[in-house]
């Protein structure tokens, strides 16, 4: 949680709890600067059935970084 993960990581716990069942994730465009959302994006491509919940109120300027 306080440490930066890479995307092997990250797409591997998304993975590891879509395994045990979970099929609601919970994200927002502060964490990682926007790069929760985009890797549970992609680690969840091509499945069904699942929900995620998002914050809005932020706006995240990429050109920024």
């Amino acid at each position: 949680m306080h440490r930066a993960l890479s995307e092997v990581e990250s797409e591997a716990t998304v993975r590891a709890a879509w395994d045990a069942g979970l099929r609601y994730f919970d994200t927002a465009p502060l964490y990682g600067h926007g790069l929760s959302e985009a890797r549970i994006g992609r680690a969840l491509a091509g499945e069904a059935g699942f929900l995620v919940s998002t914050k809005v109120g932020r706006l995240i300027r990429l050109d920024r970084f």
